[in-house]
């Protein structure tokens, strides 16, 4: 509404006219004092104040009359701005929707909702109290437990604030698949987050929509609760591998692949279409060690020592085995006594030998006197006689020879053994073996 007061003319003009925005405008025009308005307004000033008549004349107090163009209230012959509170008493208002000519309370403190009572204005504010179990908040009543805008994190709790919502403990749901036993805590929802662990090495897990995902590494496979790196194979079974680009949780089989039978009697193996390891057995001319001269050295000796690592060795059929060492011997008797103890492991019948050669080379050596007792007596050439024993199948032997190099005090020689199966020995016939060896006192 738009108040239009003239002061003595004795009377008030509402208009109905389009919304100002708060404020008041005072014009001011001088009159005759005979009552004769020889200052109109004229058509140039307009009822929005942006024009208007001009204030020319200079009269005096009794020629003079004030009109007003009021955009608030006109309380006590003076315009109030909306919402201008009264100077006298803050409690009052200009409220031209309620009010175009008096004071009218403050909202604060008029019209307040069923759960505030007592209210009272104070200058500028205004006190009022809250009843029991309600809460207060935003000009708005709530009862006890009342959710803010369906928030189970906030609630009003009268016995901790009557003014605001208060943060809960309440069970929520977070919204993620992958959280449990979600609750408020400061007003945010929050669960704790599920362990999809699964203790494997070779998997990233994680959840995905509530449910745990095990994802195996782009280079492993995981088979039947075990890890396996490219190229890997389960012991026992070498020819089936992990190929991840193949599959990643079996062993794919590997054709052609080079592998380990762990047969000491068969050549290079490779995995054939059944996923067999298979191979020839080993040919005898890759066993070169088959005499005196081809002997395969395997060290040196003192008399009482014994070696503490075996050599090994494996038997190919009819093939024939010859192990070298040095012996120093001390001792006045000129005995050279090797010594070697052999383990077997062959399907067959094995011959085990002792020789012994006396002298410091062996292209200036000769040959020793020796003593077989119930041994065979034998000889590898003309400067290396010996004895043998044959056994049967997977025996622990030891075997100890008495040679005598004559005539010296101070004896270099050797010690010979050799290996060989008995019987009728074909080329499928093969076996392992570890000999120790040494020189007694």
């Amino acid at each position: 509404m738009y108040a239009r007061r003239t002061k003595g003319w004795g009377a008030v003009v509402t208009y109905a006219l389009a919304a100002f925005a708060a404020g008041c405008i005072q014009e001011k025009r001088r009159l005759a004092a005979d009552g004769d308005a020889t200052g109109t307004n004229d058509a140039t000033g307009t009822s929005d104040g942006t024009g208007g008549a001009d204030a020319t004349g200079e009269g005096d107090a009794d020629g003079v009359f004030e009109i007003i163009d009021c955009q608030g209230c006109i309380i006590g012959d003076a315009c109030r701005a909306d919402g201008e509170l009264d100077g006298q008493d803050p409690c009052n208002v200009c409220d031209p929707a309620r009010s175009l000519s008096e004071w009218s309370l403050r909202s604060e403190c008029d019209n307040l909702p069923g759960c505030v009572t007592a209210a009272v204005c104070n200058g500028s504010s205004c006190s009022y109290s809250i009843a029991d179990g309600q809460c207060f908040i935003e000009m708005k009543c709530f009862a006890n437990g009342a959710l803010q805008d369906g928030d189970v994190c906030f609630a009003c709790d009268p016995a901790r604030d009557q003014t605001a919502w208060t943060s809960t403990r309440a069970s929520c749901n977070d919204g993620d698949a992958c959280t449990y036993e979600d609750v408020c805590d400061v007003g945010v929802c929050r669960g704790q987050t599920n362990d999809c662990s699964d203790t494997f090495d070779c998997t990233l897990d994680f959840c995905d929509g509530g449910r745990c995902v095990h994802q195996v590494l782009g280079n492993q496979c995981l088979v039947e609760g075990e890890c396996f790196a490219a190229g890997a194979s389960r012991s026992g079974d070498p020819c089936r591998t992990c190929r991840p680009l193949v599959s990643s949780s079996s062993l794919s089989l590997d054709v052609g692949l080079t592998c380990e039978d762990n047969d000491v009697c068969t050549e290079t193996s490779t995995c054939d279409v059944t996923g067999t390891c298979s191979a020839q057995p080993t040919s005898l001319d890759e066993e070169p060690n088959g005499s005196a001269l081809t002997a395969q050295d395997i060290g040196v000796a003192t008399s009482g020592e014994f070696s503490e690592t075996a050599v090994r060795g494996n038997i190919i059929g009819a093939d024939l085995d010859v192990f070298r060492w040095g012996m120093v011997m001390l001792n006045t008797g000129a005995i050279s006594a090797p010594r070697a103890e052999v383990r077997f492991d062959v399907p067959v019948g094995v011959e085990l030998c002792l020789y012994a050669r006396c002298g410091q080379m062996i292209g200036s050596s000769f040959a020793p006197t020796v003593q077989c007792g119930q041994m065979q007596g034998s000889a590898l050439d003309d400067k290396t006689p010996g004895c043998c024993a044959v056994f049967e199948p997977g025996a622990e032997v030891s075997l100890e020879l008495s040679s005598i190099c004559a005539g010296q005090a101070l004896v270099q020689g050797f010690g010979f053994a050799s290996v060989r199966t008995v019987g009728e020995p074909d080329a499928t016939t093969c076996g392992g073996y570890s000999l120790a060896w040494g020189a007694t006192d």
